[in-house]
């Protein structure tokens, strides 16, 4: 409840539920310590997404050693990628590619299909972000992989990470037409909030390239907003 709050921009609300049940689970008698420590994950992402850089890896490290003790795969591996994006706010750019490297390996591990292509593609955006990259990484056969996975019937989620991937590379290459042609399919999408902002900034982004500045604005304003 307190992740699908963050999904659709209610964080305040998210974050009032989420430090409310952390203090009425430590209220319990014989409540395992490990169970509470779980609440952290949440409550992790929540700082991450208000920019409490050091509030969020505190709680995501606690969070991912109770899923870690308690086996709980299916738990662990969401706030090992928010402690590699946290990491990487944070200017630890060489702890944000170890973690999530570690955390590609974690989900091949245990055939966690779905996580790992999201974990795969925080590992990509990392990449080309930086100023000097070899963009061979992207093959053809690479980039086709991709715009399958636009086109196929699966999690939203998934499904806007990679277009994300796509658009930057094509910004990258400065192919804005091509950049924004796949950021229009997310228009059909019930996307994340967060994600919503994104999308506004990487159009912009292109947008701006293409000497397009009065819809940059409006997007760069709307994003703001």
């Amino acid at each position: 409840l307190i992740l699908k709050l963050a999904q659709i921009g209610r964080l305040e609300e998210a974050l009032t539920l989420n430090l409310e049940n952390i203090e009425r689970m430590q209220k319990k008698e014989f409540q395992s310590d490990l169970l509470i420590d779980l609440l952290y994950i949440p409550l992790g992402i929540l700082y991450y997404y208000q920019s409490d850089y050091k509030l969020a890896q505190d709680s995501l490290i606690k969070g991912i050693e109770a899923a870690d003790l308690l086996d709980l795969v299916h738990v662990a591996w969401m706030p090992k990628i928010y402690y590699a994006l946290n990491s990487y706010q944070m200017g630890d750019m060489k702890s944000a590619e170890k973690i999530i490297k570690d955390t590609l390996k974690f989900t091949q591990k245990h055939n966690l299909k779905a996580n790992h292509l999201w974990a795969e593609t925080i590992n990509l955006t990392f990449k080309l972000k930086k100023e000097k990259v070899n963009l061979n990484i992207f093959t053809a056969e690479k980039i086709k992989s991709y715009q399958e996975i636009i086109e196929q019937n699966t999690f939203t989620v998934l499904k806007t990470k990679v277009v994300f991937v796509i658009a930057r590379l094509f910004i990258r290459e400065q192919k804005d037409k091509e950049a924004l042609a796949h950021l229009e399919k997310l228009n059909k999408l019930k996307i994340d909030y967060i994600d919503q902002i994104t999308a506004k900034i990487l159009k912009a982004v292109a947008f701006f390239n293409l000497n397009q500045k009065k819809e940059s604005r409006e997007l760069l304003l709307a994003a703001l907003l």
